[in-house]
This record gives structure tokens, C-alpha cells and sequence, in this order.
């Protein structure tokens, strides 16, 4: 499903039964004629969040909302690339909620952010990756770049040893979850332009370019990468091309990338390419000799600084923010959407999140559900007694239903509560759990009991 919120929503290679409210679009949208219909205006509870397993026409579908550049009006004839990527992109998270073994979770916020050796190291590995990329759109045979392979191998297998477990945790996990499918968007998107008769070079080369291009707005700064992109947003690009150069060395990978929990490309090249305990340190320093390491740990050192400074006067900002603050807190479970965010800042393992912006920020619970749009926020975690704290100012309040009863929010002070409904012009909440609405000079803080999960 591809939706503009309030507008439209488009359901692509519908099933064949008819699906209640979509009608066929083909004098709309003539070139998806026999391959869609459309439903007019907004659609259940999609305000511009990606969700997944939506129940629509008796199947399972992700919905996707079209963002700019992507025309309202534009046929696919006319949606660029990187929009038909996007949507392959996050279909096929769907695909894998479906047929890939478990994820063994990390949190992303735990990853160590300001960790300076680690960020390093990562730089190091996604420089000798783009070498190996440039030599092969060069059209060199792979004898030439093999041993940059294996030194981004050894490099790998020393950063992982010395880092906390969450990094490599985390990694194995997006590896299989991000970077599977952005190779499958970048190998859609190379079909696509192969198509419109774009590549004039062979195809491996052709496609190295693009996996190349794919760092782009994920890439390094100059030597190092800035602590914001050093997590999630590294993997993509970087797995993605690490798949490809299995695919052209001929090493089976989808199968134990599909089921393996601990999988990971690096180790299934260390493990083809016989590298051994003893060559790894060797090998590790030999790239660093090659690429600058102390330069890239340098810089590496200026990014956390900037980092920290930028956090600081960020939350400044959002302290001086205009309007009523309000604090909801609340105990795990609880489902997190979100989209659109401008600067974020990790600090202390995830505990705290600095936001400048959501485009579209939702939690969702048992009987609980909050909506907070186009607004800044701090996110407080407790990740040992699983509590959420969320802060954010509203230009005003423009409803208070408790228990039924419409009050005045200010008139109170402290009152306990069995169903709350809050509304303003940025955020929506809707709570029927119990729980406790204080009003205090730094501003209005609702606590939140929920209910346990269904089973």
C-alpha cells in the first residue's frame, strides 16, 4: 500500500477478490491499469508512518507514505528511481517478516556512539570497501582488489573482538535486516535504469557505481564518519555492497542470510578467503598504514566533540521552546513509530534522545495510543526497569477528556484517571488504561499504567 496521508491510498498487485473502499484507478493513473486500485481520501490511522502487516483485501501488506520529491499525479513512468527503490526497500521487510528466521535483537540505542577507536575502524572498513568498488567499475580484474578484501576482513574481525557485544550485535542484526534489503533495492534500481537504457558500461561495473552512489548522504565526512550516521545508516550501503561482492565472487549467501541469526557477509568472506588468527593483525595494520588510520582516529575524536557540542546547544533550544511542556511516562511494552526526524542525539547508551523534529512520531499499547507530528522531543529510557519518558511543548491544549468528563487541565492539580483523551494542534493521546495526570510549575506530566499485552 503507497498512501499521501488524508489523499489517497494506492494498493499495488492487489489479490483478485474486491477489496471494500478501493475502486479501480485506471483513468486516474492509467499506466497502473489491472495493477492497482485506489481508495480516495485518508485511510484508517495512516498520518505518514511506515507500518507493516496491514490487513487490506484479506492479505498482509506493508504501507508506504509517498514523501517528496515523489509527484501525486506522477505515474510510474515518471517516479524517479530512488522513490521506486524506497518502496522495494521497505516491501521487502515485509517479505522477510515473513520468511526470514528470528532477528536477535539489539537496540540501536545502545550502540556506542561517542566510542572514538570503533567509529575509526568503521570509517576504515567503508574506505577500503569504496576501493574495492572504484577498481571494480575501473574494469580490474579481481586479483588487484582481493587483498583490500582481506584486509577489510581483518579489520572487521579485530573492531568486533575489541568493541562492546551490542556493536557486533547490532551489526549482524542490521546486516541481515537493512543490508539485505537495500541490496535488493539497489538490484531493482540498477533493472530500472538498465531498462530506461542508462548503463553503458558492463554490468558489474555498472552496478558497482551504483553501489557506490549508494553512499551518498550515508557516507563518511572527509576520514571518519560522524556519530550520528556511524550506527544504522553506515550499514546500509556498506552490506548492501558487501552482498554484491559475494554475488561476483560466486559465494552462496541468501540462504544462511535468510536463516542464520548469527550470519554475517564479513565472516562468510573471512571464512572463503582461509584467513587465519595469526594474519589478521597484520593485515589489519597494513590497512591502516595504507588509508591514514591516525588521521581518520583524529578526526574521528573532532566528530564526538562537535557531537556533544551540538547536543548541548540542541537542547537549549528545545528547553526554550514556546508553548505548554507536557511529560508522559509510561512501562514497556509499547510500540515506537517514527519518521521524518531532523537532528537526533543519542547520549549515555540510549538512556536519552534529543529530537529537533518528527515528522511523525507514534507509541502505541494496549489501549494506548499517542501521535505527536512536526515537533521536537526528548525520549528518556530505562532500559533495566523498562520505563519511557517522553517530553515535548504544545502551542496549546486544545481538549482534556477524563473519564468521560471534559475539564480544564490547569484547574487541576493532581487527579487520577481511568481513560484519558488529549488533544492539540501537534499530538493526539488517547489512553484507556489508569494512571495520573499531574499539573506542576514545569509543566503537566502524565504518568501511564498499561495494560498487559493480549496473548
Amino acid at each position: 500500500l503507497v498512501y499521501r496521508p488524508q489523499r489517497w491510498a494506492l494498493l499495488l498487485n492487489p489479490p483478485g477478490n474486491p477489496i471494500p473502499e478501493f475502486a479501480a484507478c485506471d483513468s486516474l493513473v492509467p499506466e497502473l491499469k489491472g495493477m492497482a486500485v485506489m481508495h480516495q481520501g485518508g485511510y484508517r490511522d495512516l498520518q505518514g508512518q511506515l507500518a507493516f502487516s496491514l490487513e487490506c483485501g484479506g492479505t498482509k501488506c506493508p504501507a508506504i507514505p509517498v514523501v517528496p520529491p515523489a509527484k501525486e499525479t506522477a505515474g510510474p513512468d515518471q517516479w524517479p528511481s530512488s522513490f521506486f527503490r524506497f518502496v522495494v526497500h521497505e516491501a521487502f521487510h515485509q517479505h522477510q517478516q515473513e520468511t526470514f528466521g528470528d532477528f536477535p535483537f539489539e537496540r540501536e540505542e545502545k550502540y556506542p556512539l561517542l566510542l572514538p577507536e570503533n567509529t575509526a575502524l568503521a570509517s576504515l572498513e567503508v574506505l577500503i570497501v569504496k576501493e574495492i568498488l572504484v577498481g571494480i567499475e575501473q574494469g580490474l580484474p579481481t586479483q588487484s582488489w582481493e587483498i583490500r578484501l582481506r584486509q577489510f576482513c581483518a579489520v572487521r574481525s579485530l573492531r568486533w573482538q575489541a568493541a562492546p557485544p551490542a556493536v557486533s550485535r547490532f551489526e549482524r542484526m542490521e546486516e541481515r535486516n537493512e543490508g539485505t534489503a537495500r541490496y535488493v533495492d539497489t538490484r531493482c534500481g540498477f533493472l530500472w535504469d538498465a531498462g530506461a537504457g542508462k548503463p553503458s558500461l558492463f554490468p558489474d561495473r555498472a552496478l558497482a557505481r551504483m553501489l557506490r552512489d549508494n553512499f551518498i548522504g550515508h557516507d563518511l565526512d572527509r576520514l571518519a564518519y560522524r556519530p550520528e550516521l556511524v550506527a544504522r545508516m553506515r550499514i546500509y550501503p556498506l552490506a548492501a555492497a558487501l552482498f554484491s561482492l559475494l554475488d561476483l565472487l560466486e559465494i552462496p549467501w541468501k540462504e544462511p542470510a535468510r536463516s542464520d541469526p548469527d550470519f554475517s557477509p564479513g565472516d562468510l568472506l573471512g571464512k572463503q578467503l582461509r584467513l587465519e588468527g595469526s594474519s589478521l593483525a597484520s593485515l589489519a595494520g597494513q590497512a591502516k598504514s595504507d588509508f591514514g588510520y591516525e588521521a581518520i582516529l583524529s578526526e574521528s575524536r573532532e566528530h564526538i566533540e562537535e557531537y556533544l557540542v551540538a547536543y548541548r546547544t540542541g537542547l537549549a533550544s528545545f528547553e526554550s521552546s514556546g508553548g505548554s511542556r507536557i511529560e508522559i511516562s509510561l512501562a514497556f511494552p509499547v510500540g515506537r513509530a517514527r519518521s521524518g526526524a531532523k537532528q537526533t542525539w543519542l547520549l549515555d547508551e540510549g538512556k536519552r534522545l534529543l529530537c529537533q523534529g518528527y515528522l511523525v512520531y507514534r507509541l502505541t499499547g494496549e489501549g494506548f495510543t499517542f501521535h505527536l507530528e512536526g515537533s521536537g522531543l526528548v525520549e528518556e529510557n530505562n532500559w533495566d526497569t523498562r520505563e519511557r519518558k517522553v517530553q515535548f511543548f504544545t502551542p496549546r491544549i486544545e481538549c482534556c477528556r477524563m473519564d468521560g468528563a471534559e475539564i480544564i487541565p490547569s484547574n487541576v492539580s493532581e487527579v487520577p484517571f481511568h481513560r484519558l483523551e488529549l488533544n492539540g494542534p501537534n499530538f493526539r493521546l488517547e489512553c484507556s488504561g489508569s494512571g495520573i495526570l499531574r499539573n506542576r510549575e514545569g509543566g503537566m506530566f502524565i504518568a501511564v499504567t498499561l495494560a498487559s499485552p493480549k496473548q
